[in-house]
């Protein structure tokens, strides 16, 4: 199932509210650990781990979004990838933002997601970002947006609103197709949107619906992040 367009173009007016997610749910969610330690070296204290990308649970939309900028302010895109429970592909975005600090860019990903989400009736949706900062103030629902984004932050709270809202860190190892995405954004000289997946993020996805593990080496005191 493809992507729908919204109506209306990305509107500049929004913000963010509570997540309604019950606390079964989250529980069920927590379980699900993209982090597992395979080795530690005593003497470096560093820890190799495994990085698994996870599915969302059934009736649930999961979208892993991603920000790219060169040379922070530099040329910049965000981007999103939409899965369903089954791994089933259900669509991608990429827009390029111009010249941006990174901060802008994830956010923008995570904005847009929201918003293409809401446009589509995915009510069910849990974002997955490897932007700890970001995450963290979503989740915490005070975000300072750069003044530019300030009216969208408003139009997104109004969605949120409506949506049953997980959000959580995902390392960069396990957001590799959402990282390709948004370096292919770079090269579009507007909104680009993805009814079947590009070329070249094809194995990626496999890779990811097969569970099979990336790997991360940091160390061994490294806060462990749930369910990217």
């Amino acid at each position: 199932m493809a992507i729908l367009l919204p109506a209306v173009g990305f509107p500049l007016n929004e913000s963010f509210a509570s997540p309604v997610v019950s606390s079964g749910l989250i529980k069920e969610l927590d379980k699900r650990n993209d982090v597992h330690d395979i080795q530690s070296d005593g003497k470096s204290s560093k820890t190799i781990r495994l990085v698994v990308w996870q599915p969302p649970l059934p009736y649930w939309v999961k979208v892993n979004t991603d920000g790219a900028s060169k040379g922070n302010p530099g040329l910049s895109a965000c981007e999103g990838v939409f899965i369903a429970s089954a791994c089933e592909f259900l669509g991608a975005f990429a827009v390029p933002l111009g010249t941006q600090c990174a901060y802008y860019t994830e956010l923008m990903g995570v904005f847009m997601a929201v918003h293409i989400a809401h446009a589509n009736n995915w009510r069910r949706l849990w974002i997955g970002s490897d932007s700890s900062i970001v995450v963290q103030a979503i989740q915490r629902t005070k975000l300072d947006p750069p003044e530019a984004l300030e009216p969208v932050w408003k139009n997104i709270q109004r969605k949120m609103d409506s949506m049953n809202i997980r959000c959580s860190h995902i390392y960069r190892e396990g957001n590799r197709v959402a990282d390709e995405l948004a370096n292919l954004g770079l090269k579009y000289p507007s909104l680009h949107m993805w009814g079947i997946p590009p070329e070249e993020i094809q194995e990626l996805l496999k890779h990811d619906a097969c569970g099979l593990p990336n790997y991360r080496i940091c160390k061994s005191r490294e806060r462990h992040f749930h369910c990217g």
